[in-house]
């Protein structure tokens, strides 16, 4: 179960440990972070895995386990079976962050076009100016545009893309 997962994520399977002491989780999550600085990610469920969740950077609890596990994770998966829905938190942070990049990059080239012309730059060479209530609303549309972008990130992940 634990390969599977690592494999649908796309997570190097020398990185994959299961069935280890707390000891032992906790001596491997630190020996993975000294080896070159990585972030380390874990996923538990239990009192055993507490120690583990807490320390590492990216920790995952599963609601089928302990209180403390929860409280010692970032990420709480819930529901029927969540082991399997750890592949769709991996989705969805990928295209969440594919999306704030587009929304920067958007963001920066809008306003490294429209800031100019709004403080008179075409004014000398071709005589144009923007009224200040164009200026106003080409911002109003950087906004919105973002705030849309956002939203077809929520609209593109359907149940079947997120559970297969």
């Amino acid at each position: 179960s634990v390969e599977r997962v690592a494999k649908i994520c796309g997570i190097d399977p020398a990185f994959v440990f299961a069935q280890m002491r707390p000891s032992e989780k906790l001596a491997t999550l630190r020996k993975l972070r000294a080896a070159d600085g990585s972030a380390v990610g874990f996923v538990g469920d239990g009192v055993n895995d507490s120690l583990a969740l807490a320390e590492c950077d990216l920790s995952v609890a599963l609601s089928e386990g302990s209180d403390l596990a929860e409280q010692a994770s970032q990420v709480v998966v819930s529901g029927h079976s969540p082991i399997s829905k750890v592949p769709a938190l991996f989705l969805i942070a990928r295209r969440t962050m594919a999306t704030v990049r587009q929304n920067l990059m958007w963001a920066l080239l809008y306003n490294a076009c429209l800031i100019p012309i709004a403080a008179g730059a075409l004014l000398p060479a071709f005589g144009i100016v923007l009224p200040p209530v164009l200026c106003g609303a080409a911002m109003g549309f950087s906004s919105i545009s973002v705030v849309l972008n956002c939203l077809r990130l929520r609209h593109g992940l359907s149940r079947r893309a997120l559970f297969p």
